[in-house]
């Protein structure tokens, strides 16, 4: 998906690119840009680097003819891009980290908002960019709120994505399932509770995988660091907070602006809540919407001012040019 949409614009905008796909997962680059060859796209216009970023960025970031790069990952690697191009005229977007939150108000329809809490955070095992991590619920519902969420998250299906009864899928590699059991034992030790999950699954030919359990987190504070940094996967933390207010309090308290959510049944309520949650998308009694028509793309430490998806991603594509033309004597 991620290839996809950040490909289609410049190649509309008449654009040759580079596309280099992410180190772990590269075939399906390959297969991607083999359709686009197959479908007649002409040769030289789109070429496909395959390898480990720090054998090759060289000869990637500092190729003259390059003119713009797009970027999805981290933020170490998308500030270290950045600096690097900071002293030449090549334009830079960036879809890094986020760390995104689903409001549930007193009034929400609590089932609902639960089942679709768990899906945002859940699908792909949470290695999405726009995956929910943190659940801001008022106080007067958090409890049963709580409760629905672990229901959703238990009912999850482990396995390999090629079963088609599989609800939660591995993650990427072992060092991102390590990474991952890593955030949760330090969690853990900050005083954190393990609601459900919390554990690598290792059970049967699942031994052999990257799988960890989907896990909600109870107990945690602002001051954990498993509330404030990117996990990038099937991790969920629910906080109880006295009143709207402090819900919205809440969202921007953070370093990073890319996606947030609000499920309430009082319409006044989510038009404020998407004035005053300071990120690029607003998502109200669900966690999706943002399809590629729409402009795409996060504020403060999640990304650059240059947007994905719509027509704004034509900024970053094309160049303006004006001419001033007089005929006569």
């Amino acid at each position: 998906m991620t290839p996809a949409r950040k490909l289609a614009p410049p190649l509309a905008a008449g654009n040759a690119a580079v596309f280099k796909p992410a180190t772990e997962t590269p075939l399906s680059g390959l297969h991607f840009a083999r359709a686009l060859h197959d479908a007649g796209l002409p040769a030289g216009v789109l070429n496909v680097v395959t390898g480990r970023t720090a054998e090759i960025e060289d000869a990637l970031l500092d190729d003259p003819r390059i003119v713009g790069i797009t970027f999805t990952g981290s933020n170490a690697v998308g500030n270290r891009i950045c600096r690097r191009l900071a002293d030449r005229n090549v334009r830079f977007q960036g879809e890094l980290g986020g760390k995104n939150a689903s409001v549930v108000l007193r009034d929400a329809d609590l089932p609902v908002a639960a089942k679709a809490v768990a899906a945002a955070s859940f699908g792909q095992a949470g290695q999405r960019c726009t995956a929910t991590s943190r659940v801001i619920v008022e106080q007067p519902v958090y409890a049963e709120f709580a409760r629905l969420l672990v229901e959703e998250v238990e009912a999850l299906t482990i396995g390999p994505g090629s079963d088609p009864a599989t609800t939660l899928c591995p993650l990427s590699s072992p060092k991102q399932r390590d990474s991952v059991l890593a955030h949760l034992a330090g969690a853990v030790e900050q005083g954190a509770t393990v609601l459900t999950g919390g554990t690598a699954d290792t059970e049967g030919e699942r031994a052999h995988g990257c799988y960890v359990r989907p896990t909600v987190l109870a107990g945690v504070t602002p001051e954990t660091a498993i509330w404030r940094e990117e996990v990038f996967g099937p991790v969920l933390a629910p906080r109880a907070v006295p009143d709207f207010d402090a819900a919205v309090e809440a969202v921007n308290d953070s370093d990073f602006g890319l996606a947030a959510a609000v499920f309430t049944r009082e319409l006044s309520r989510a038009y404020r809540f998407a004035d005053e949650a300071e990120c690029g998308q607003v998502a109200v009694n669900t966690t999706t919407g943002w399809d590629v028509h729409l402009p795409f793309g996060g504020i403060r430490d999640s990304g650059t001012a240059y947007k994905e998806q719509g027509e704004e991603v034509l900024r970053f594509s094309t160049r303006v040019k004006t001419v001033a033309v007089h005929f006569g004597a």
